[in-house]
C-alpha cells in the first residue's frame, strides 16, 4: 500500500541519516571498548533499542468470507472496525475526534456536513421539510433556511420529494430510490464550533485508500455485545474506492446504520464525502458494482466543487 511505502520509506531516511552521522563515534567507542576492558562489575548492560510499534492490519469484508456482510458477529465487527481513540493511523486521529459529531463532522467554524436525511431525520418536524428539488448553495454565505431544518450553507434536495410526500414514502426510502450517482444527500448545516475541523480532500481515484468513521449501530447484537462495544466509539472501517460515478463514490469498507453523516476521509484525514447508504439500498441501479456484492458496498456522497467553494467561504469569514 502506498502509505505503508511512505512510512518505510521515511523511516530508512532517518536510520540512513543517523547511521552516517554515527559512523565515527562508532569506531571510537569499539576502540575505548578494547582500551578500557571489559565492563565494571555491577554494572548494567545497555537495554535493546526499543521495537517499533506494529501497524494494525485493516482488514475489509473480503478479508474475511466467513462473517455475514449484512450482520456480522461481534468478532467480526471487532476485526472489521477499529476504535478511533485508541489506534495508530496514518492520519491524525485526534483531530478527527474533535471535528466529530457522531453523525456530523465540522469543516467550517460553525458549519457541519452530515447527510441530508440525517437532518430531516433528526428533526422534530414532518419529514421533507428540507428537501427541495436539487442542490442549493448560499450566495455569499447568505444561509438558506428550510421548515424547521435552521440555517444552512448547501441544502440537498430530491428530485420526486414532493411525490414521495403526497404518497407518505418514509423519507430514507425516498432518498434510497434515488441512483447514488445523482446523490442529493449532503447538507453544510449551523452547528456549535467544534475543537477542531476537517480539512476537504481533491476528489479521489479507484484504488485508494479510505477510511469510515461512525457510530454504527449494530442492531441485531445483544444489549450485552453492545454494551461491550460502546467504550471504543467512535468505529473506524477501512477500505478502497470502487467505483466513482457522478456525485457518488462506492467504497468496500464496511458501513452500517449508523454510518450515516459520518465522513469518508483519505490516508492524510481529509474528508472525501459524507456516508449515504449501502449499493444494495440503492438497487446498484446504473452503477458498476455487481449486484451479488451491493449489500456490501458503501455509497457516499461526494463533496463537490461548489461544497468546497462555499466551505473555504465560510473559514476565510469572520
Amino acid at each position: 500500500m502506498r502509505m505503508t511505502a511512505l512510512t518505510l520509506c521515511l523511516s530508512f531516511s532517518f536510520c540512513a541519516c543517523a547511521t552516517e552521522a554515527s559512523v565515527a563515534s562508532s569506531d571510537d567507542a569499539f576502540d575505548r571498548s578494547d582500551r578500557t576492558g571489559p565492563p565494571a562489575a555491577g554494572s548494567r548492560p545497555p537495554e535493546p533499542p526499543p521495537a517499533a510499534a506494529s501497524k494494525p492490519k485493516y482488514l475489509t469484508l473480503d478479508d474475511l468470507p466467513e462473517c455475514d456482510a449484512q450482520e456480522p458477529d461481534l468478532a467480526c465487527i471487532k476485526k472489521l472496525f477499529l476504535p478511533l481513540r485508541s489506534t495508530t493511523f496514518p492520519f491524525d486521529a485526534g483531530r478527527v475526534d474533535k471535528a466529530f459529531a457522531e453523525n456530523a463532522f465540522a469543516v467550517a467554524p460553525g458549519w457541519n456536513l452530515t447527510a441530508h436525511h440525517v437532518l430531516e431525520q433528526n428533526l422534530a418536524v414532518g419529514v421533507y421539510g428540507c428537501f427541495f428539488p436539487s442542490f442549493r448553495y448560499a450566495e455569499d454565505l447568505v444561509p438558506i433556511n428550510g421548515p424547521g431544518c435552521g440555517e444552512m450553507l448547501v441544502a440537498g434536495g430530491h428530485p420526486h420529494a414532493s411525490e414521495c410526500q403526497t404518497e407518505g414514502t418514509p423519507i430514507s426510502h425516498c432518498v434510497d430510490e434515488v441512483p447514488f450517482g445523482e446523490s442529493f444527500d449532503l447538507v453544510l448545516a449551523k452547528a456549535e464550533t467544534r475543537a477542531a475541523l476537517l480539512d476537504i480532500a481533491q476528489s479521489p481515484s479507484v484504488g485508494d485508500e479510505v477510511f469510515a468513521v461512525g457510530y454504527p449501530l449494530f442492531y441485531w447484537l445483544s444489549a450485552a455485545e453492545r454494551a461491550e462495544l460502546a467504550p471504543l466509539y467512535p468505529l473506524v472501517s477501512y477500505g478502497h474506492v470502487r467505483a466513482i460515478e457522478g456525485r457518488g463514490i462506492v467504497v468496500d469498507a464496511a458501513v452500517y446504520g449508523g454510518n450515516s453523516g459520518g465522513p469518508l476521509l483519505n490516508a492524510k484525514g481529509e474528508a472525501l464525502g459524507v456516508l449515504s447508504s449501502l449499493v444494495g439500498h440503492q438497487r446498484a441501479r446504473g452503477t458498476s458494482v455487481p449486484a451479488a456484492r451491493a449489500d456490501r458496498f458503501g455509497v457516499v456522497a461526494a463533496i463537490d466543487d461548489a461544497t468546497r467553494t462555499i466551505i473555504d467561504h465560510a473559514r476565510q469569514t469572520p
